[in-house]
């Protein structure tokens, strides 16, 4: 005689509630085995463990009791196979945006660390900074506030479209020819990166190495006066040191990370390493 299971039994072995099966029961989905007529218990059959299973598997996998059902009614081989292939598809797609989640935070943390090491630094110092993809657009100089943020929200739809990550630090690409007199802001960007997916065609890649840096404070694009003292400091230090620019940029860091009342902006210079000053103090 096959071995019969309480529904108290079942309830401990498969760590389902006596509620749940009750309900299984009753919708049609997990018939007992055998109903005793004069007590109205439920026992349950050896194999209908493995039914127990899969119905707690496929309700994890958040498949409706009305699917699990008609699977279960329609038990051949196909039927599951098309279930299972549907199941994995969604999943993966959950793998990608929890990947996403993931990188973000990291992001976002990275960004915080990185704001609480340079806060307080008066004067140059000099940073090693990874390779970063950014995603820029063209604009005038400086970009008034209206055409800023028209651009960011333009760069936002391109993120959001192209499922791209960002964590919305913003920034700006320069152009300044020798003997390094002006610098003429030409491109406004965001920080991007990707999980599984290609990078917009119009992304850049921002390359890894000693950046010399100096803080200022400023309230938007259309302050110039802190922003031309600065400028003129940084690039004063540049002709009389004698140093190799490769590339100018300006990054934004709020120090309230939510409400942008207090931004920190820092100019980021990336120098040829042959001419790495050895008198700057190096923040890592």
């Amino acid at each position: 005689m096959k071995k019969l299971y309480k529904i108290g039994e079942i309830s401990k072995i498969k760590h389902v509630t006596i509620k749940a099966l009750r309900f299984y029961d009753r919708v049609g989905l997990l018939k007992p085995a055998h109903v005793d007529p004069e007590t109205g218990y439920r026992y349950y059959s050896s194999e209908q463990l493995f039914q127990v299973e899969m119905i707690l598997y496929l309700r994890r996998l958040n498949v409706s009791v009305a699917e699990i059902k008609f699977l279960f009614e329609h038990s051949e081989l196909p039927a599951w196979n098309e279930a299972f292939e549907t199941l994995q598809a969604a999943m993966e797609e959950k793998l990608v945006s929890l990947q996403q989640d993931v990188l973000k935070l990291r992001m976002f943390q990275h960004h915080i660390s990185s704001i609480e090491k340079i806060q307080d630094i008066d004067g140059f110092y000099l940073r090693r900074i990874e390779e970063r993809k950014i995603l820029s657009v063209p604009c005038t100089s400086p970009p008034s506030s209206a055409e800023a943020v028209s651009q960011f929200q333009g760069m936002y739809q391109v993120i959001a479209r192209e499922n791209q990550v960002t964590t919305y630090q913003s920034g700006s690409l320069f152009s300044c020819e020798f003997p390094y007199q002006e610098l003429v802001r030409k491109e406004i960007f965001l920080d991007i990166n990707s999980v599984n997916r290609k990078p917009p065609i119009s992304s850049k890649i921002l390359p890894a190495g000693t950046y010399l840096c100096l803080n200022h404070k400023h309230s938007d694009f259309e302050n110039n006066s802190a922003y031309e003292d600065v400028a003129a400091t940084l690039l004063q230090f540049i002709r009389k040191r004698h140093l190799k620019p490769l590339l100018f940029l300006e990054k934004e860091a709020f120090l309230d990370f939510i409400g942008y009342t207090r931004p920190l902006t820092s100019f980021l210079v990336l120098l040829s390493e042959d001419r790495i000053p050895d008198d700057i103090p190096l923040i890592l």
